[in-house]
């Protein structure tokens, strides 16, 4: 919702300089390799990606202090949430949306950040708009709704075929 949350979700992923995320011995994420406290530190702070995610019209009013924060790496839009926040609910084409991703989109581009946005399944028009806006991660379903989805379709076929 604010600069401030933004701050906090960097002070606690991130070691120093940026964060306050005490030291850390061998990690998975580093393949358990033995490094120096330096090391480990320069290693995660690199590959740590910061994503906050607007939902709210907090979040949209201050998108560009929370842009502005140093360590965010991506904004995210969470567009089912947003719409409902919004009192849209579902409606992901509106002008409200269309303007919400806009405005992120200005806010990261000013920013250097890349930008996402999630639930826009089972729109593809949507997607590609999104896609020329500049979004580079992009969330159009989840994994237990493709898993879902074969299954229906599967079913779909065996009960349209004659069991004689």
């Amino acid at each position: 919702d604010t600069a401030e949350d933004a701050r906090a979700i960097v002070a606690a992923a991130l070691f120093k300089p940026l964060g306050r995320r005490s030291a850390a011995g061998t990690l998975p994420s580093l393949g358990y390799r033995s490094l120096s406290q330096a090391a480990i530190i320069e290693e995660i702070n690199r590959e740590t990606l910061l994503i906050p995610i607007i939902e709210t019209e907090a979040g949209l009013a201050n998108i560009e202090a929370i842009a502005a924060v140093e360590g965010i790496d991506t904004l995210h839009i969470g567009a089912n949430d947003l719409s409902i926040e919004l009192g849209v609910t579902g409606q992901l084409t509106h002008p409200r949306m269309r303007q919400a991703y806009a405005s992120v989109a200005a806010a990261a581009k000013a920013h250097g950040q890349s930008m996402g946005v999630g639930g826009v399944r089972n729109n593809p028009q949507l997607q590609i708009e999104l896609l020329r806006l500049g979004v580079r991660y992009l969330t159009c379903g989840t994994d237990v709704g493709y898993v879902v989805g074969g299954g229906r379709a599967d079913i779909a076929a065996i009960r349209a075929m004659p069991l004689q």
